[in-house]
């Protein structure tokens, strides 16, 4: 499937093929976080990157002011599972050596 407004790609087709991949890093934005999650709104993208997370060696979370308290439907992280790095102005958080949350303010 492709998502015309987004420029991405994303359903089973594209899982598979991901599938074969390693990523040393990864980029991901959202369209909305809170102190306890990271939401968007399209179930088949967000397991498209969470499939690349996995697959990563480090994942980076960047998001800006204007998603803050903007909740959707379907959660991609736990906050708990961010390292939130000097840029952002969430809560302190868990470790977890992957994940990255980069902030705009």
């Amino acid at each position: 499937k492709i998502d015309d407004f987004e420029k991405s790609v994303y359903g089973c087709d594209t899982l598979k093929y991901i599938e074969g991949f390693n990523f040393d890093v990864a980029f991901f934005s959202a369209k909305g976080f809170d102190d306890t999650k990271i939401t968007d709104s399209n179930e088949e993208q967000i397991h498209i990157r969470q499939t690349v997370m996995e697959r990563a060696v480090k994942s980076v979370f960047m998001v800006d002011s204007s998603k803050k308290d903007k909740h959707y439907p379907y959660t991609v992280a736990k906050i708990e599972d961010i390292i939130p790095s000097p840029l952002v102005s969430v809560r302190s958080s868990l470790l977890y050596p992957k994940r990255h949350l980069v902030g705009i303010e």
